[in-house]
């Protein structure tokens, strides 16, 4: 079985798309992905009905950005959010077909809005993160006739981080002493 795209790979897949209160008119398609175009979805068909799409068309909706439901031939869900419409075309006689972009996509689940928790909790790992932060919170000094390792861990400056909401304190964990600590690992010889 073929792994899952992360976060920048391309990828394409066909599927069934809707839109809340819609479900039962779903429209076939084919959704793209790669990470300097973001994901767009081609449908064969409207997602509105006919009316609401020829106003938009020309004009006369409002600005439409909804949430896109689909489920891909592979049984995955996915849901586009804060989607856009940037092609329609109605063809008389013929197909309509639209194209839609969206600015988050999140493939195996159905979302009702961004603002839905996804995770209880979650866990990240920083590979250098003592060079991003410049600090180094564990030297050793070796001693080799002594055979000892010397351990000094020194618990770094508080650190703020924003974001536009609220403010958070980064600290180490309150375990952790206000001092620094030495550690002495006599070798077995």
């Amino acid at each position: 079985m073929a792994a899952s795209p992360g976060l920048n790979d391309s990828f394409i897949e066909e599927g069934y798309w809707w839109i809340a209160g819609r479900e039962d008119e779903k429209v076939g398609g084919t959704l793209s992905f790669d990470p300097a175009n973001g994901p767009v979805l081609k449908l064969l068909g409207l997602l509105h009905d006919l009316v609401a799409s020829m106003d938009a068309a020309l004009g006369a909706g409002g600005a439409d950005s909804p949430t896109i439901y689909g489920v891909t031939t592979k049984g995955k869900p996915v849901t586009l959010l804060r989607a856009f419409n940037a092609n329609r075309q109605l063809n008389m006689p013929g197909l309509a077909h639209e194209t839609w972009k969206a600015n988050i996509l999140v493939v195996g689940i159905h979302l009702d809005s961004e603002e839905e928790p996804l995770f209880l909790r979650s866990y990240v790992r920083f590979e250098s993160i003592e060079d991003w932060l410049g600090h180094r919170p564990f030297t050793s000094i070796h001693d080799s006739d002594a055979k000892t390792i010397t351990v000094v861990a020194s618990k770094p400056q508080q650190s703020h981080l924003a974001d536009h909401k609220i403010s958070r304190s980064v600290a180490p964990a309150a375990s952790t002493p206000t001092t620094s600590q030495r550690h002495a690992i006599r070798s077995m010889q």
